[in-house]
Parts: structure tokens; C-alpha cells; sequence
């Protein structure tokens, strides 16, 4: 019989209307091909071949010297949008450093190694360093060149000794020592601070300069890194020639150009501070 508390229920097989049950099946037949293709369409809708994920370029900043010390980290990983350039790459990275601080004024950049313009366009992976000016001032060639940037101490003799040869009738070396004052301040220590690849091959450029402009033999070359000494020696620089005027020269235009362009920054320590030389106007 027909049960009024439960509609389309009955309380018996026999009580069923004939084609019940194929109705029923008929139904479900019905229900689970809508289910199927239902699912089919948000398979084909949402494969990874039809999902658009957008990537954005990931972009490794460095920080050196000042920068470093204001920003509170030396590393940087930062996302940018498509066709940013290496300032905003680097402003960005200012922005989310632990020490959130402005990009610092007058600063050049590199990418990869290589200066680069601020406005040159970054890719994904690349790494961007935040290059100070450097310590002592506002086609890589290497022939006949050594050149070394080291936290251990220089050997100085050693330097002098790789230029030497018997058709150079000239070696002029010059040692660069820390002394113990400076703008009238009694200075304790220095710190070096370089961008190690790329000053040596900034270095190696300056020698290929220098075997342009004059007659001169091999060059050999050692700076410091870290923490030097009253006395102690920063720098070593040996230049080979024939003859000692065009030794000179060269030895001249190499310390010139390594304090402009360069980049290792130098930390003063002195009674009462420190600073990092050009990070405040009047340093040298």
C-alpha cells in the first residue's frame, strides 16, 4: 500500500507500479553520465596544460660596506615584475631588507658580475650587487698579469718577485700601509670589504690599460680583505719595465683607477666611531 508519511515509498515490492524499477535505473543511468561528463569538464577545463601560473622573476641582491650595514644583510632574494629594471630590483630589495632603509644615493650596480646601467633590464636568476663608492674615490685582460685580493696577510716579496725578468731593467713596487690617522682622527684599525670576482677583474682591466699606454712588462697585484692593522700593508703593487719612468707611470694610473673604480670599501675604525670612507662626505 501507499504510505502518506513517506510519498513515493511503498510499504511492499508488490505494492510497486510496474516499470518501477526501470525507472529507477533509468535514473541512474542518467544521474551518473551527468556526473561523469560534469567531472570530464573540469578535468579538461584544469589540466596543467590550460592553467596559466604567472612566475615572476626571482633576483638575488647583494649589499656591500654602508649598505650592508643599513640594510642589516649582505643577501637578498626578491621577486619583480616582468622587465623591471636593476634599480627597482635593488629598490625592492631595500624596501624588504631586515632593516628596511632608501636605496643609498650615488651607488653603481652590477649584474652578474659586470656593471651594469640602472635602467638595463633583469632576468630570472640573476644577481644584482649594490656597489658603494668605493674606498677611495667618488675587455678583461690578463697577460702578464697576477692579481689577488685575499683576507691573509701579503707577502710582499713574493709579489715583487712574480714581475721580475731580465729584460726589464725597472721593478717599481709600491706598498699601501694602514696609518694611524686620518682627517684628524686617531684611527685603531681598517676593514676591507671587496666584491671579490669582479674586483679582480676590474683589477685585470686596469693592467690591460696600463700595457696599452706604456712599455711595461708583467704586473703583479695583492689587496686585503677583512681587518688590517696599524702598519700593516692593504696593498701590493709591483710593475715591471724597461725603463723606470714608464714603471712609474703606470704604477701611478693603477692605484688612481683602483680607488675609483674598484669594488673594495674600507671601513675607519678610530677613537670615538668608524665609518666607511666615502659613505660620509669629507672621507677619504
Amino acid at each position: 500500500m501507499y504510505n502518506r508519511r513517506a510519498p513515493f515509498r511503498f510499504t511492499s515490492d508488490a505494492a510497486r507500479p510496474v516499470g518501477w524499477d526501470g525507472l529507477c535505473q533509468t535514473r541512474r543511468v542518467l544521474l551518473t553520465l551527468i556526473l561523469s561528463q560534469t567531472n570530464l569538464w573540469y578535468a579538461d577545463r584544469y589540466t596543467p596544460s590550460r592553467i596559466h601560473l604567472t612566475t615572476l622573476p626571482s633576483i638575488t641582491v647583494l649589499f656591500f660596506a654602508g649598505a650592508r650595514q643599513r640594510a642589516g644583510t649582505a643577501r637578498l632574494e626578491v621577486d619583480v615584475q616582468d622587465g623591471a629594471t636593476v634599480e627597482a630590483a635593488a629598490e625592492a630589495a631595500c624596501r624588504n631588507a631586515p632593516t628596511p632603509c632608501p636605496l643609498p644615493a650615488n651607488v653603481a650596480y652590477a649584474v652578474n658580475g659586470q656593471y651594469a646601467d640602472a635602467d638595463a633590464a633583469v632576468s630570472d636568476g640573476d644577481e644584482v650587487a649594490i656597489l658603494p663608492p668605493v674606498s677611495g674615490g667618488a675587455d678583461t685582460g690578463d697577460a702578464g698579469a697576477y692579481v689577488l685580493v685575499t683576507p691573509d696577510a701579503i707577502d710582499a716579496e713574493d709579489i715583487a718577485a712574480r714581475v721580475a725578468s731580465a729584460s726589464d731593467g725597472a721593478v717599481v713596487v709600491f706598498h699601501g700601509i694602514t696609518r694611524d690617522n686620518n682627517l684628524g682622527r686617531n684611527v685603531i684599525e681598517l676593514e676591507y670589504e671587496a666584491y671579490s670576482p669582479m674586483a679582480e677583474d676590474t683589477m685585470r682591466e686596469i693592467v690591460a690599460e696600463m700595457q696599452g699606454r706604456w712599455n711595461i712588462g708583467a704586473v703583479a697585484v695583492a689587496h686585503r680583505t677583512g681587518t688590517v692593522a696599524i702598519g700593516a700593508m692593504s696593498m701590493c703593487l709591483a710593475v715591471a719595465a724597461p725603463h723606470r719612468q714608464d714603471g712609474f707611470a703606470a704604477a701611478q694610473y693603477f692605484v688612481d683607477e683602483l680607488k675609483l673604480r674598484v669594488p673594495i670599501w674600507k671601513k675607519e675604525r678610530f677613537v670615538g666611531g668608524e665609518v666607511w670612507i666615502n659613505d660620509t662626505p669629507g672621507d677619504e
